[in-house]
């Protein structure tokens, strides 16, 4: 249901259930979703980027305009008792929504997820990678990770963890069509295996699946699966003039094109989440809290780079000594 950048054409697919057990304090864990929805009802938006998807079901529910965010929670580890500030960047935010997280994005940040039920000797649960445990519950077939949303102290108390990449989230980055590879049938169909009256077949690549090519199931529990896909929304240029001193859509577009753009997060106003440090790692950036004295150094042979001069500064308490070259000769 996911993001990509604004440029992207790419569409993305997700599978959504739904059942008439309402669980407020779990979020499920989705094996078809390739990307993640923060839903309002338990999570809290601490920033949010520029970047917009719209969402299509088959059953024609459109979720427009749902812009992509951090959310953080609540969740509770294998010791009971002990919470954590969970941090899921790159979601798309659905306030009126349930939170579905995707299994491949999870994994992508290093995680461990094992949705399989104990009793198919499944674990249930998701491993970060320093060793982190979260509990899932499986409920009528489906796995959810337990997280509530965090109170205004919990936001100021709780230790946080991330549990997804703040870079953007390319759904397409593991695609794999084997079905597509003669190579992986060739060498399948090479493999033979025992079965219990100790006759072997080959692969037949005749099989067909139980339940057809239907992409809609459903069952008499009252649990429905179906596709939806979502698409990336363009960069609306006419209405960023007034951020660049009311210069044309055109020039806006090739300042867009020009630039980059690594600070992707801002702050969520109003209720405004206390943070000690930004949460784009490019602005905390080392400054020295001191007084410094400076000067130009030139040299007669070209550095590295074909600089001939550098400026370099002294720490006025620490003596800490850095250069940085000049492209002029005058800074």
């Amino acid at each position: 249901m996911f993001y990509s950048s604004v440029a992207s054409n790419v569409t993305y697919n997700v599978s959504r259930n739904s059942h008439r057990e309402t669980h407020s304090s779990n979020s499920m864990v989705d094996n078809g979703a390739n990307g993640g929805i923060g839903g309002g009802k338990n999570t809290r938006k601490v920033c949010e980027t520029d970047r917009f998807v719209d969402v299509t079901g088959v059953d024609n529910h459109e979720l427009n305009n749902l812009p992509i965010c951090t959310v953080t929670v609540a969740g509770m580890v294998d010791f009971p008792g002990i919470s954590f500030l969970c941090y899921f960047h790159q979601y798309a935010l659905h306030s009126d929504g349930d939170t579905i997280h995707s299994k491949v994005q999870l994994m992508d940040y290093g995680n461990k997820v094992d949705c399989d039920p104990i009793k198919l000797g499944g674990t249930q649960r998701i491993t970060r990678p320093d060793g982190t445990v979260f509990p899932l519950d499986i409920i009528r077939s489906l796995a959810y990770l337990p997280l509530r949303r965090p109170t205004n102290d919990e936001m100021n108390t709780l230790e946080p963890i991330h549990m997804t990449s703040d870079e953007v989230w390319d759904p397409t980055k593991y695609g794999t069509a084997i079905s597509k590879d003669a190579d992986w049938f060739a060498a399948l169909a090479d493999t033979t295996q025992d079965i219990e009256d100790g006759v072997h077949r080959a692969f037949d690549r005749s099989y067909s699946h139980p339940y057809g090519s239907s992409s809609v199931l459903s069952d008499m529990n009252h649990i429905s699966v179906f596709g939806a896909s979502s698409t990336p929304r363009p960069v609306d240029y006419e209405s960023m003039r007034t951020y660049f001193l009311g210069m044309p859509a055109n020039i806006v577009n090739k300042s867009y094109t020009a630039t980059t753009q690594f600070y992707s997060n801002f702050s969520h106003r109003p209720g405004q989440v206390h943070m000690y440090k930004s949460p784009i790692p490019a602005a905390n950036v080392f400054r020295r809290s001191e007084g410094v004295s400076t000067d130009t150094i030139y040299a007669h042979t070209s550095a590295w780079g074909g600089f001939m001069c550098m400026q370099i500064f002294a720490g006025a308490d620490s003596y800490f000594l850095s250069g940085h070259e000049c492209r002029t000769e005058y800074g």
